[in-house]
């Protein structure tokens, strides 16, 4: 009995690629609530623990978002560990553009209807 392979959307032969994710949890309250990544000044604000669908560059972009670690002990200088990436990332498959602009339409529209709901920003400013 043979398996049925989930088939590869396909992609423009010298188009950008794009990518289903899953970014981690954060680790920390000190780390952002969201994903947020920009690549020459465009912007992908992405929900953590969810499947979304990110353009190779953006993919790129998260594999270079590495901080240090230390670790400090009583009476003793900080010592630098390996760095780790801030936004640490499950890839589960590749994706087509259709997938991602309808994805990325849902979730403009999602975030204009909270905006409309609730006013930009956080209650914080106003």
């Amino acid at each position: 009995m043979s398996e049925e392979k989930k088939k590869v959307p396909e992609q423009k032969p010298d188009g950008p690629k794009y990518w289903l994710v899953k970014f981690n949890a954060r680790a920390s309250t000190a780390e952002t609530e969201d994903v947020e990544l920009s690549v020459n000044g465009e912007v992908l604000i992405m929900q953590r623990s969810e499947w979304v669908i990110i353009p190779d560059r953006f993919k790129e972009c998260a594999d270079h978002t590495l901080i240090p670690r230390f670790k400090q002990l009583p009476n003793k200088p900080r010592k630098e560990l390996a760095p780790v990436l801030l936004y640490p990332y499950t890839e589960k498959r590749e994706a087509s553009e259709e997938e991602y602009l309808l994805m990325k339409q849902k979730g403009t529209e999602a975030l204009l209807e909270h905006i409309k709901r609730f006013g930009f920003g956080s209650g914080e400013d106003g």
